[in-house]
């Protein structure tokens, strides 16, 4: 992350409260910097691509699904081992939004470049570590940026301190509305279960 660091959160996490206002003030400042770069990746991009990098935020989301693979379109019976010279790298990421109303699917294409590390050397902590089912956790922060003329970079920054970092040329967005859904299921506990449509109450 060129903008905005693992050791930024880390210090706006600090006990000490100096280091922690001094954290967020350079947050800021890497704010208005990255603003200024993104803005310029503008011609670079579809406009819907740019649009959805400008306007919606993925922070506390969850990523549902990382593929990779060649050709990951293709689907049995019609894949023949005659198509093996035509494989071309892809991936696609599929992200429930915080609210989990929005379902996105980013493509990445004319890939140079793939890396997923998790649970990374120094991972911020262990969820279920005794169970072995650490989750990657929350899409905590992302950048977008550009490596030069042609290749563009995208960069994750996940809670758990994992991170995926992708460089590729050319990038799609699709956006799905989870249908039944109007936000988080936040229950009111003093509320009858009864009263609370697709509601049921467990026995003990």
């Amino acid at each position: 992350m060129r903008y905005f660091t693992r050791q930024q959160h880390e210090a706006c996490n600090s006990t000490n409260r100096d280091i922690a206002a001094a954290a967020i003030a350079e947050i800021n400042r890497s704010c208005e910097l990255y603003r200024g770069q993104f803005d310029s990746l503008k011609t670079r991009l579809p406009e819907d691509v740019w649009t959805f990098f400008d306007s919606v935020s993925l922070h506390d989301g969850t990523l549902l699904a990382l593929r990779v693979g060649d050709d990951i379109d293709k689907r049995f019976p019609t894949y023949r081992s005659l198509l093996v010279n035509e494989r071309h790298l892809s991936v696609e990421l599929e992200v429930l939004n915080h609210e989990e109303t929005l379902l996105f699917a980013l493509r990445y294409d004319r890939l140079h470049r793939v890396a997923f590390d998790f649970p990374t050397a120094e991972p911020w902590y262990s969820r279920y570590a005794d169970r072995g089912s650490n989750p990657i956790d929350d899409w905590m922060s992302d950048e977008l940026t550009a490596i030069d003329e042609r290749l563009l970079r995208h960069e994750v920054l996940f809670s758990s301190g994992a991170t995926l970092l992708l460089d590729f040329e050319t990038i799609s967005v699709r956006s799905t509305v989870v249908e039944g859904r109007g936000g988080l299921p936040y229950i009111d506990p003093d509320e009858p279960a009864d009263d609370i449509p697709g509601a049921v109450e467990s026995g003990t």
